[in-house]
């Protein structure tokens, strides 16, 4: 009987969503059918792919702030998606495929695949032929990325802070900082000080000027790409097995501060008003090597690496938001 995945759970909310990996014959990355390479060569060339996935994500997320900010009527947003058209195509040229979204079951050699119906998530796969410990595998990258602002990988914000008496030094008053966190603990930390935001605003803001009365709206989003890699012994019918998934963390926050006060009255503010302060951030597990997907096949069975939760605080470390990020799949087999 043939084997099909069970449905498992993709959330930051990710939907739920029904896969088995494709196994349709694919070129390796240099385009040559049946090269067998060392998992360290695989981990080097898919580094490239993953880099490719998460510059599109970024991409997007300028143009939707272009877009929140009015922006997008003011200058030309066709350089990023130009960006974007030159990314696909690189993918395609590294042997990345994409999946269309389908309600029906497909058969792909002596297996079956249900490809989910998930308009709003960009689903792609991507074949290794590893060689390791004298054994040949192949290796399997299914790939789950927003395509819009209605992914459920995706999420998006904007808060107002307003924060009087404060009574703290420019140089250790936060005004944006982000964690980014994971069982093992915080895996990417950024901060930048209200000094750091106003330096080259007002000449003479030292460190330890006295800030108070403080007023500044962010607006942020979070995009989540997913990975999971699906192992099996070349040269045989077995199904492949899910032995390890993590994620990478994109996130990009706006900060307008259109208010402060400072004790000392004599710093020249002049062309302070609604300074606007943008922070793009790429924090990712690049750990996660696929290296990990053969040895958890061979000795472990399944492992996942997740960045959880995603922290944003801004002025005095008030809370701007924490998006739910952890994804943990439920995947089993069926004979």
């Amino acid at each position: 009987m043939k084997k099909k995945l069970l449905s498992f759970l993709v959330i930051m909310c990710l939907a739920v969503s029904t896969y088995s990996p494709a196994l349709a014959v694919l070129e390796d990355i240099d385009g040559t059918d049946g090269e067998y390479i060392t998992v360290d060569e695989m981990d080097r060339r898919y580094d490239r792919i993953a880099e490719l996935q998460s510059q599109r994500s970024i991409l997007l997320m300028e143009e939707y702030a272009k877009r929140e900010t009015g922006k997008s009527e003011l200058c030309s947003n066709a350089s990023n998606y130009e960006q974007i058209a030159r990314i696909n195509s690189e993918l395609m040229q590294l042997g990345v495929q994409q999946i269309q979204p389908s309600v029906s079951t497909q058969s792909y050699n002596t297996n079956d695949i249900e490809i989910p119906n998930t308009p709003n998530e960009r689903w792609e796969l991507k074949e290794f032929h590893v060689t390791y410990e004298n054994h040949l595998y192949d290796v399997y990258v299914l790939s789950a990325t927003s395509k819009n602002e209605n992914s459920k990988l995706f999420s998006r914000g904007t808060k107002v802070i307003r924060s009087k008496a404060l009574g703290v030094a420019a140089g250790t008053a936060d005004y944006i900082r982000m964690v980014l966190a994971a069982a093992s603990g915080t895996v990417g930390s950024y901060a930048e000080t209200i000094y750091d935001l106003l330096k080259l605003t007002i000449n003479n803001l030292q460190k330890d000027t006295i800030i108070n009365d403080v007023e500044s709206t962010y607006s942020w989003q979070c995009d989540t790409l997913m990975h999971y890699v699906f192992v099996k012994l070349a040269g045989t019918t077995q199904t492949p097995l899910h032995s390890y998934t993590y994620n990478e963390i994109n996130v990009l926050v706006n900060g307008t501060l259109s208010k402060i006060n400072f004790e000392n009255s004599g710093l020249d503010k002049l062309g302070f008003e609604n300074k606007e302060y943008s922070l793009e951030r790429i924090m990712v597990t690049r750990e996660n090597n696929l290296s990990n997907a053969v040895d958890c096949y061979l000795h472990y069975g399944f492992m996942h690496s997740m960045v959880q939760s995603v922290t944003i605080t801004g002025v005095a470390g008030e809370k701007v938001a924490k998006p739910s990020i952890w994804i943990r799949p439920e995947i089993g087999f069926l004979v």
